[in-house]
């Protein structure tokens, strides 16, 4: 289909003739109320109400203000555990506000507005690229994701299920049973600040086959997405820094059953765990999927039969425009085991 832009904002007329220009769906990029009443409308104070959490503001000298919705998508996200379980079933970073605005004497409320939001940054652009390149693994644990807004969930640029909204991580497996490299093509939609396009989106989906020295990666983009691919695993360590030491006192050292205390020096102990993964032979068209792993806040690898949170120790991803392959090297600490303290 040729694409198809909306602008992502619409105006709302209140009865006291105060207007406010809000996003259908909020993202990082563009989250605010613009409130705009005239000179007559100046120092009024005004509250707006979501989530059971407020905040009161008053109007300038020309009637106006402006007020960030970020507080309250973050609000809502909390209440769904989402930093707990930031990976989970369905999209938690997305949701629906319900923002209530006062009138003036903050005695009652004057109008409801319903806004979708999205918690990523969705950058606005001119034109957001048709096609895409990403990885797969057939079968096995949750693993093979890619996020696919598809255009039917929205209705003129605006979301029609909340649910549908939130069901951007699509299995490839489940989606399309590939058996090998295979490309698909999806109508879908993506909001880049002040506007969003509807437009045919073109993935290509390479088969990864590896089995042995591989570990399983997946993370979460600036823009809520979820990625998910495998690296080839270069080392893993295991150190301790030492800390508190002391010295018990004894005034003579003896033997007994044949064991010396030695010094009877103890010494706190605190553990790192460490991998180093990569690649350096991963094709230059899935730059734009591995360029926002050194600068994700939620990193995880499938290690010991589960999925492990990691935090990233050091990251070297380079792009030379002269050579059709990228290479990759990630350091993480994984959680390390706690020492007994004596």
């Amino acid at each position: 289909m040729a694409l198809t832009k909306y602008n992502n904002y619409t105006t709302a007329t209140l009865s006291s003739g105060i207007t406010i220009e809000h996003p259908k769906i909020a993202v990082l990029s563009y989250c605010t109320l613009s409130f705009n009443g005239g000179v007559s409308h100046s120092g009024e104070r005004r509250t707006i109400t979501c989530g059971g959490k407020s905040i009161t503001f008053y109007l300038d000298g020309n009637g106006a203000a402006v007020v960030s919705l970020l507080p309250f998508m973050r609000n809502d996200m909390a209440a769904r555990n989402v930093q707990d379980n930031p990976i989970g079933t369905g999209c938690n970073w997305r949701g629906l506000l319900s923002v209530a605005v006062s009138l003036g004497n903050l005695a009652s409320i004057e109008t409801t507005l319903s806004i979708y939001y999205i918690y990523g940054d969705c950058p606005p652009m001119v034109t957001p690229p048709s096609v895409e390149w990403l990885t797969y693994n057939a079968g096995g644990i949750e693993y093979n994701y890619a996020n696919i807004d598809w255009a039917s969930h929205y209705t003129d640029g605006v979301p029609n299920d909340l649910a549908a909204l939130r069901g951007v991580w699509n299995n490839i497996t489940s989606l399309l049973h590939p058996t090998g490299d295979t490309a698909a093509t999806f109508t879908v939609l993506r909001v880049c600040g002040r506007e969003s396009f509807e437009y045919d989106l073109t993935i290509n989906f390479a088969y990864d086959c590896r089995v042995d020295g591989v570990v399983l990666v997946r993370w979460l983009d600036c823009d809520g997405g979820i990625h998910t691919r495998k690296l080839t695993l270069a080392s893993e360590a295991m150190s301790g820094s030492a800390s508190s030491r002391y010295t018990r006192h004894h005034d003579y050292q003896e033997i007994v059953n044949g064991y010396n205390r030695g010094s009877d020096e103890w010494v706190d102990i605190t553990a790192q765990r460490t991998i180093t993964i990569g690649d350096n032979c991963i094709p230059a068209n899935q730059w734009p999927e591995l360029k926002t792993l050194p600068i994700s806040n939620c990193i995880e690898v499938y290690m010991d039969g589960a999925w492990v949170r990691c935090n990233i120790a050091n990251t070297s991803i380079e792009r030379d425009a002269k050579k059709p392959i990228i290479g990759v090297t990630v350091t993480l600490n994984l959680p390390a085991p706690n020492v007994p303290m004596i």
